[in-house]
């Protein structure tokens, strides 16, 4: 529901200011999301905080697909999307699978600091990767 309601006004910023703001700021505040939902004493404190993680996830999709389509060279569109699409759905087991084995072996809240730890580290790659060679191309 999230997702539905934030992903044209993050896509309408997006087109503003540019994707790879929206990404950096989705990344940012996908990782410190994460970790107080570690923390929940009970249901409707999670489902809050999954439901502030799903405006993230609304800047983060359509911002990449942005950034795709803008360094993928048009004979080569479809199958980029397809190689993201593929590595999304990669992500998505493997995660499950990898989160699931930390919950065994550590517990569930163990899970949650990872995936925001990870959502941090991905932030600062795009910083150093994305956003600071596009700031200093602005630049000059």
């Amino acid at each position: 529901m999230a997702t539905i309601v934030a992903a044209p006004r993050l896509g309408r910023l997006s087109d503003r200011i540019g994707a790879h703001k929206i990404i950096l700021a989705a990344l940012i505040a996908a990782g410190v999301l994460f970790i107080p939902q570690a923390f929940v004493a009970n249901p409707w404190e999670l489902m809050g905080l999954r439901f502030l993680l799903g405006l993230t996830a609304a800047g983060l999709t359509p911002s990449m697909n942005v950034l795709l389509k803008k360094i993928t060279p048009p004979s080569l569109t479809g199958r980029m999307f397809g190689f993201s699409m593929s590595a999304g759905y990669l992500g998505v087991f493997a995660g499950s699978v990898l989160g699931g084995q930390i919950a065994a072996w550590l517990g569930i809240r163990y899970v949650f600091f990872l995936t925001g730890v990870l959502l941090l580290l991905n932030a600062a790659w795009v910083y150093c990767k994305l956003y600071e060679p596009i700031k200093e191309r602005s630049a000059t």
